[in-house]
């Protein structure tokens, strides 16, 4: 019996390995380059492992990274396997090439993507594979699969269009959007596993859709932090109830995210695909709509979406809830009364259908909600113009124009308003694109009331690169308000260059600032001296990523005088001079 246990344990041992174990394989022993052999490999020589005299490549036996390891050159390799837990990273500008028939690069782990992966034999993901910024892959002869619970990861600051990375046969059961951007799928694609989301947007090109889960018993999973769907996202139901279906969807301008509850089960389940629009959907109908007694007399012609059942969804009832996110003509306190229309198509009126439910959130943010329903089709927003909200009616300040400009990291917002009525003024607000954190920035006095154009500037100086979303807040003196956004996000691409500013003021006292900017990652060293050449303080000492920076330096402790501030980023050094005057 002992001998069996012996030659089980003997069996799975070898097949835990990707590739047989012979003379010339090569192992990792420690985290770090690939190129450093004496730190990171060692070799089998037939019997024992040895310290490697040099890195492996296309021309060792198999290769097994068991460490987090850093592909500092161009490499050519097969027989590869990236174990669990353990991370593969292809540095920019690097190209790593997989040679060989089948599968030839196997992650069991991660595989980080900045350079370039050229695949001639293939490479099976059973890890995750994450699409850096720079990141690229080339499909020669060989392909990319993923395993079956195989995740793709896409971290990016730029935007890019979804390609090989994302194929539809043997493609990820995972998806992982965690970007400061934005992914564009061209083509339909499923997630039979689990869609997170983090942050970024999701834009799906015309008509194409993303679907989680793949059937009745497979409903997929969403893990929701941030971000949004743009364009048709659809999900799988069972012929059960369920609460709180979630689908974050939206326009690039909108987050309209929409929830369905089956409170009776469908009498077959299917798919339901839905898709935000910030159009105006038309009104035909003849005159308002009556909800039981309530005058719908108002419509949004911001804010509509449709709602497609496919795949054999039928029957059942269901609870809907709208994020009808920032649109105009909404009270401040009987936003709960706005309704959910609902109609066939495009060509039909808009009737009530179902029971009302008080909506919640906020004026800026309201969800509308509606319950009893049994169909899907159009959805759109009413309200009452004497309950306060007169949605697109006419408004006391009409704005004409609202345009952002961009200088270097400085933005300047301008609007204009045709006519103005007790108008006291605007709130500037700010959010980074996609969040929905909107931080007040500033304010602009108004004209009261006049029926000639205005124009109205803010300055949003010495921002960091990224994008970002401008809104702003008409406030009348009776304290009413209304919000207009920017129709577009505004990017502050990177700096050029390196580059170091002269303080500012100078003199000052106590209390100056020095701005610099990175065109990459670089080790930054800021630190002031006095005349003498005397070390006095130093500012910044660390590694520091592309961007733009302002470092404050207090002089409170210090006489009046001549300093100097010496900046070091890389090879470039510039030496400037400031003066304290008390």
């Amino acid at each position: 019996m002992k001998i069996l246990n012996y030659i089980v344990v003997a069996i799975l041992l070898i097949s835990s390995y990707a590739f047989s174990q012979s003379a010339g394989d090569y192992r990792t022993k420690g985290n770090g380059n690939w190129s450093q052999y004496s730190i990171v490999w060692e070799q089998y020589d037939g019997s024992q492992w040895i310290d490697a005299s040099n890195y492996p490549d296309r021309t060792a036996g198999v290769i097994t990274v068991n460490h987090n390891i850093s592909v500092d050159i161009n490499l050519n390799i097969d027989q590869t396997t990236v174990s669990g837990g353990k991370t593969l990273t292809v540095n920019s500008g690097r190209t790593l090439t997989v040679s060989g028939s089948g599968n030839q690069l196997i992650i069991d782990g991660y595989l980080d993507l900045e350079g370039t992966l050229s695949l001639t034999g293939d490479c099976l993901v059973n890890g995750t594979l994450s699409m850096l910024d720079g990141g690229e892959l080339q499909l020669m002869d060989g392909v990319l699969k993923y395993g079956s619970n195989g995740t793709l990861r896409y971290s990016i600051s730029e935007a890019i269009l979804a390609g090989d990375e994302f194929p539809e046969e043997d493609g990820p059961a995972n998806l992982t959007m965690d970007a400061s951007a934005n992914i564009t799928l061209p083509f339909n694609r499923t997630i039979p596993g689990t869609l997170t989301m983090i942050s970024g947007y999701i834009i799906m090109s015309g008509n194409y859709t993303l679907t989680l889960g793949s059937s009745t018993s497979n409903l997929g999973t969403l893990s929701y932090d941030d971000g949004r769907i743009v364009g048709n996202f659809a999900r799988w139901f069972a012929a059960e109830t369920v609460s709180n279906v979630h689908f974050p969807v939206g326009t690039t301008s909108r987050f309209r995210e929409v929830y369905i509850s089956f409170t009776s089960a469908p009498t077959s389940g299917g798919t339901l695909r839905i898709r935000a629009y910030t159009t105006d959907p038309s009104y035909l109908n003849a005159g308002p709509l009556n909800d039981d007694g309530y005058s719908v007399d108002s419509y949004s012609q911001e804010a509509w979406w449709q709602l497609t059942a496919g795949n054999g969804l039928e029957g059942g009832t269901y609870n809907i809830s709208l994020l009808a996110r920032s649109i105009t003509g909404v009270s401040s306190t009987n936003y709960t009364l706005l309704r959910v229309l609902k109609r066939t198509n495009s060509s039909s009126e808009w009737v009530m259908e179902g029971t009302h439910q008080d909506a919640e959130g906020s004026a800026t943010a309201p969800r509308i909600k509606r319950t009893g329903l049994t169909t899907f089709s159009q959805f759109g927003v009413g309200g009452n113009i004497a309950d306060g909200n007169p949605l697109n009616s006419p408004l006391p300040v009409k704005l004409s124009s609202f345009n952002a400009y961009v200088n270097r990291n400085d933005v300047t917002l301008q609007w204009v308003t045709s006519s103005e009525e007790n108008n006291y003024g605007f709130e500037v607000f700010r959010s980074e694109y996609g969040k929905e954190h909107w931080k007040y920035i500033g304010f602009v006095k108004g004209s009261g009331t006049k029926n000639t154009q205005t124009i109205y500037r803010y300055e949003d100086k010495n921002l960091n690169k990224g994008q970002y979303e401008y809104a702003i807040k008409q406030v009348d003196f009776n304290g009413n308000y209304e919000y207009f956004y920017l129709e577009d996000f505004v990017s502050i691409s990177p700096p050029a260059k390196i580059f170091i500013s002269q303080n500012y003021p100078n003199p000052f006292n106590p209390v100056t600032k020095i701005d610099f900017e990175l065109s990459q990652r670089e080790f930054v060293s800021l630190v002031i001296y006095d005349i003498s050449g005397r070390e006095v303080k130093t500012l910044v000492n660390e590694y520091k990523d592309s961007g733009f920076y302002t470092v404050e330096f207090n002089a409170t402790a210090l006489s009046s005088g001549i300093y100097f501030y010496r900046f070091k980023a890389g090879d470039y050094i510039k030496t400037m001079r400031m003066i304290v005057l008390k």
